[in-house]
């Protein structure tokens, strides 16, 4: 499965060949993202990327990117 994380942190996962945005189960209309306390930090597992989510689901992407900025959180 391929995926990303866009700018503003919601989760897209591709489908027939496009990028889909993914929407909560729980809250009609907003889109699953990094806002959700449910929504963890990715991390590899034998060449595949993980990422879970709400109640512990895990999607495992072959391709993952993270289109978010990164913050400086060490300040100089």
């Amino acid at each position: 499965m391929k995926g990303k994380i866009d700018s503003v942190g919601s989760l897209y996962i591709e489908r027939n060949g496009k990028m889909k945005i993914q929407y909560c189960v729980y809250r009609f209309g907003i889109p699953c993202s990094d806002e959700c306390p449910l929504f963890s930090n990715f991390y590899a597992v034998n060449g595949t990327t993980h990422l879970k989510i709400c109640h512990k689901t895990t999607l495992v992407f072959e391709e993952l990117k993270d289109e978010r900025k990164r913050e400086n959180t060490n300040p100089v």
